[in-house]
């Protein structure tokens, strides 16, 4: 899932401010859920996700945060956030609220 939904943005020119969240677009969230509905474990198991370049003033998508839940690990590649950019953590209701709203 991502919040939002879909988002278009105007590609700009120049320079930004590397430590301002607001100088680099708008957050957008991507949610990722592994379900196990067998009656056993899965043991061994590997995800990766890959995504645009994240270091560079002309990212697609830059990653700020990765919070892994319920017993996972995560090694992201290159590391996440390497500018420092400064964010604050918003508390959302769950997705399927959000939906209902949109209805």
């Amino acid at each position: 899932n991502s919040f939002p939904a879909s988002l278009v943005v105007a590609a700009e020119e120049g320079e930004r401010e590397q430590n301002s969240l607001d100088s680099w677009g708008p957050k957008v969230e991507h949610t990722y859920e592994l379900h196990n509905n067998g009656p056993g474990t899965v043991n061994g198991l590997h995800l990766s996700i890959h995504l645009p370049g994240q270091s560079q003033p002309s990212d697609l998508l830059y990653i700020l945060d990765i919070q892994p839940q319920g017993g996972l690990q995560c090694f992201p590649q290159p590391h996440v956030n390497p500018l420092k950019v400064g964010f604050f953590k918003r508390n959302r209701p769950p997705l399927e609220e959000d939906d209902e709203e949109g209805e």
